[in-house]
C-alpha cells in the first residue's frame, strides 16, 4: 500500500510513543488545544501504519504536514532525550532563530532588525566564538594564568578587538549599533552558562559552587538506603566555646591547658537518622585515631558508671543506641560515608575498618558539606540546642552577637571539659529521643527498635565475628620503628616509641637485629600492649616490656601523648632552674673583687719599686760624687744636718743633668 511506504522516520529507540514526554493540555487555551490533539492523533496514527488517506480524513493534516510533525517530535532536545509531543504545542520552539539574510542596519542606529545577527557572525567566524567563548571560561593554573572571572565588558573589547583584526569597518555590524553589539553578546554569553553548567561554574562561580553542582543531577542513588544500618556518615564538628581541658595525671596531678576550639566526631546512620557513635577529639585537627574511636563507640558499648561527670545531663548514662538495644552490640554496616579529609583516608584506618567490618569506604569530596547534608543537619541541631548557648561560645563568626569574651567567659563560669562533654553526650541522647519528619514524626530510636522486631524492615543481624571482638583489630596503631641499640657501648637492642623504650628477652639478647626495621602494633587503650613483627621475614619478637616510669602506668596511648605535649610545652615555657646561674653570678662578683684588689696590690708594689730605684739612683750618684771630691766630713755641716749638705751638693748635679 502506498501508505505504508517510508514509515521509518522513528528511530526504534523511540517506537513506544506512549513514553514521548507530552503538554499538560489543560494550560492550554481552547484554540491551541484543538490543533495539539490533531497533530497528535496524526503522529499517533503515523507509528500505527495508518495510511495518510485515513489520517486526512480523520485528522485533516496532511502527509506532508504529518511527516513534519514526526520529525519534530523526534528532535534531540538537548538533555539526553527527544521533544516528544511537547513539540507540537503551537508556538513551540525546537531549535534556534538561523538568520539567513544579511544585517543592513543604519550607523548609530538601535538594535531592532538585527535578530541573528551574532550567530550569523560566529557561524562565518567560529575563530571569534572560540576566543569569546574560552575568555568566558577561562581558569588560571600556575602555567597558564589567566583573569578570574573576567568581566562581560572585558570579553566585549576583545571581541572587538578581534574583529576589527579581521577588517571590519563602523558601517559593519556590530559597530554600526549604538551598543556595538553588546547586548546580543552578553544574552550569548548567558545562553552559554545554561547550556552548559558545568563546563561555566568554576569558572564564573567558583570551586563550591563547582563542587555543589555535582549533586541534584536527577539520578538515582546507586546504593539506595532500604534498610537500617546499611550507609552510615562520618563527620567532625569543631566546638566553638572555650575551655579549659583539666588532665590528672597517675600521681593525682592536675594538668590544666586552656583551649579556644575543638572538636567531636558523630556517625550517623541514614536510613532513621541515628546518632549511633560519637567521640571527643581533643587535638587541633582530628586524626586517624579519632576517626577510629568513632567508629569503636558504635561497635563496643562502654559501661554504664552513673558516678562520672559527663554523664551529669543522661539520667540513666546510655548515651548510644548499642547501649540501649542490645541487638545491636558490635553491629557491622555496610556502607561508610566519610568526606576526602587526611583523617579519615589515612591508610591505617582504612584498613582497619575493612578487616574489622568488610565494609565499603566511600570518599567524598572535601568540604562538599551538601553531599553530607543529614550529618551536617544534626551537627547544627546539636551546636543550636547546647553549646551555642553556652556563655564561653565563639558563635558563628567573629560578628555573631552571641559572641561575648568567650575566653573570659570560659574561666568566670569554669567551663570545664567535662561539662562540655556532658553537654554534648546530653543532646545526643536527646536527639535520637526526638520526633523528625524524616522519620515520620518518630523517633530515630524507636524506629530502630521497631525495625529490629519487623521483619518487612528488612534489618540484618551482622556483628562483627568473635575473633575480632576479642582481639578489637580495630583499635591497633600500627608503626615502623627501627631497633636501636650498641654493641662496643654495651647498651641493648631496644625499641624507642612515644618517649619509651620498649624490649624483651628475646630482642634485648640479638645484637644481629640492631638497625633492623620492625613493624610496631600498638593497642590504642593501653600503651603497654606493644607486639612487634620483623620487617624482612616477618619473624614474631613478640610482646615487648616498657621500660621506665610509663610501665606500672595504665594509660591510652592517646592521653599519653596529650599528656607529654602538655609537659614538655609547659618546660619549654616555664622558668628554668637559677641555680647554678646564682653560682656563677657570685663567682664573677668575687673574680672582679680579686682583680680590683690585685690592681691595688700591683699600683702599691709598682710605687715601692720606684722608690727602690731612685733610692739605689741616688747612692750611685753619691758614691760618684765621693770619688771625685775631698772625702766629706761625717760631722755636720753648718747647716747641722748631714743629709742636708749631701742635698745641697747634689742640686748642681740634678741641674746639670
Amino acid at each position: 500500500m502506498p501508505g505504508l511506504i517510508n514509515r521509518k522516520l522513528i528511530p526504534s529507540a523511540y517506537k513506544n510513543i506512549g513514553e514521548w514526554p507530552r503538554p499538560d493540555i489543560s494550560l492550554l487555551n481552547r484554540e491551541d488545544r484543538r490543533k495539539f490533539m490533531a497533530s497528535m492523533r496524526a503522529v499517533i496514527s503515523y507509528a500505527e501504519s495508518i495510511p495518510f488517506s485515513e489520517i486526512l480524513l480523520t485528522t485533516g493534516v496532511s502527509e506532508r504536514e504529518t511527516r513534519r510533525m514526526v520529525t519534530r517530535c523526534i528532535t534531540p532536545d538537548g538533555h539526553g532525550g527527544i521533544f516528544g509531543f511537547q513539540a507540537l504545542v503551537p508556538h513551540t520552539r525546537i531549535k534556534s532563530y538561523q538568520r539567513n539574510a544579511p544585517v543592513h542596519h543604519v550607523l548609530g542606529g538601535d538594535s531592532s532588525g538585527c535578530a541573528g545577527a551574532l550567530t550569523q557572525l560566529f557561524n562565518r567566524f567560529p575563530e571569534v566564538q572560540s576566543k569569546v567563548e574560552s575568555l568566558y571560561v577561562a581558569t588560571s593554573t600556575p602555567s597558564k594564568p589567566a583573569e578570574a572571572r573576567i568581566s562581560y565588558m572585558a570579553v566585549h573589547d576583545e571581541f572587538k578587538i578581534a574583529l576589527r583584526s579581521l577588517g571590519f569597518t563602523d558601517y559593519d555590524w556590530p559597530f554600526n549599533t549604538k551598543n556595538c553589539g553588546y547586548k546580543s553578546l552578553w544574552a550569548h554569553l548567558n545562553n552559554l552558562r545554561e547550556r552548559d553548567p558545568e563546563g561555566t561554574m568554576l569558572a564564573r562561580s567558583g570551586i563550591e559552587a563547582y563542587r555543589r553542582l555535582q549533586t541534584g543531577t536527577g539520578f538515582s542513588s546507586l546504593i539506595p538506603t532500604l534498610r537500617p544500618y546499611v550507609q552510615v556518615q562520618l563527620d567532625y564538628h569543631m566546638i566553638d566555646a572555650a575551655s579549659v581541658i583539666t588532665l590528672i595525671n597517675s600521681y593525682g596531678d592536675e594538668i590544666k591547658i586552656p583551649v579556644a576550639r575543638w572538636y567531636y566526631g558523630l556517625l550517623v546512620e541514614r536510613k532513621h537518622g541515628l546518632i549511633i557513635g560519637y567521640h571527643i577529639a581533643l587535638e587541633s585537627n582530628p586524626s586517624g585515631d579519632s576517626a577510629l574511636e568513632v567508629i569503636h563507640s558504635s561497635l563496643f558499648p562502654t559501661p554504664v558508671d552513673l558516678c562520672d561527670p559527663q554523664l551529669a545531663y543522661v539520667e540513666d548514662g546510655k548515651v548510644l543506641p548499642n547501649q540501649i538495644l542490645a541487638e545491636l552490640v558490635h553491629q557491622c554496616f555496610d556502607v561508610l560515608l566519610v568526606d576526602n579529609a587526611w583523617a579519615n583516608s589515612a591508610t591505617e584506618v582504612v584498613n582497619n575498618i575493612i578487616d574489622t567490618m568488610g565494609c565499603a569506604v566511600n570518599f567524598g569530596p572535601v568540604r562538599a558539606w551538601w553531599r553530607r547534608a543529614l550529618i551536617e543537619r544534626i551537627f547544627g541541631a546539636l551546636t543550636r540546642i547546647g553549646l551555642q548557648r553556652l556563655p564561653s561560645t565563639y558563635g558563628s563568626s567573629p560578628a555573631d552577637t552571641k559572641r561575648t569574651d568567650p575566653a573570659t567567659q570560659a574561666v568566670r563560669f569554669e567551663a570545664s571539659l567535662d561539662q562540655l562533654i556532658a553537654v554534648i553526650k546530653g543532646v545526643i541522647r536527646e536527639h535520637n529521643e526526638n520526633q523528625g519528619e524524616g522519620v515520620q514524626f518518630s523517633t530515630p530510636l524507636s524506629a530502630t527498635r521497631n525495625s529490629l522486631s519487623r521483619p518487612a524492615s528488612g534489618f540484618i543481624a551482622k556483628p562483627i565475628p568473635k575473633p575480632d571482638q576479642d582481639e578489637n583489630r580495630l583499635f591497633c596503631h600500627v608503626e615502623e620503628c627501627v631497633i636501636r641499640g650498641n654493641v662496643k657501648k654495651g647498651i641493648r637492642p631496644h625499641i624507642n616509641f612515644s618517649r619509651s623504650r620498649l624490649t624483651n628477652a628475646k630482642l634485648s639478647n640479638s645484637f644481629w637485629m640492631i638497625g633492623k626495621k620492625v613493624t610496631l602494633y600498638t593497642s590504642r587503650r593501653d600503651s603497654n600492649q606493644n607486639y612487634a613483627y620483623l620487617n624482612e621475614t616477618g619473624e614474631p619478637i613478640g610482646k615487648l616490656q616498657t621500660l621506665g616510669h610509663w610501665s606500672s602506668v595504665k594509660i591510652s596511648l592517646r592521653n599519653k601523648k596529650l599528656i607529654l605535649s602538655a609537659g614538655l610545652s609547659d618546660a619549654y615555657t616555664r622558668p628554668g632552674s637559677r641555680t647554678v646561674q646564682k653560682h656563677l653570678a657570685a663567682v664573677k662578683d668575687k673574680l672582679a673583687t680579686d682583680k680590683k684588689n690585685r690592681r691595688k696590690k700591683a699600683k702599691a708594689s709598682k710605687a715601692a719599686l720606684e722608690l727602690a730605684r731612685l733610692t739605689a739612683t741616688i747612692a750611685a750618684q753619691a758614691n760618684e760624687i765621693t770619688s771625685k771630691t775631698k772625702p766629706i766630713n761625717s760631722e755636720p755641716g753648718p747647716t747641722g744636718n748631714y743629709f742636708g749638705h749631701l742635698q745641697t751638693t747634689l742640686k748642681p748635679i740634678r741641674r746639670k743633668a
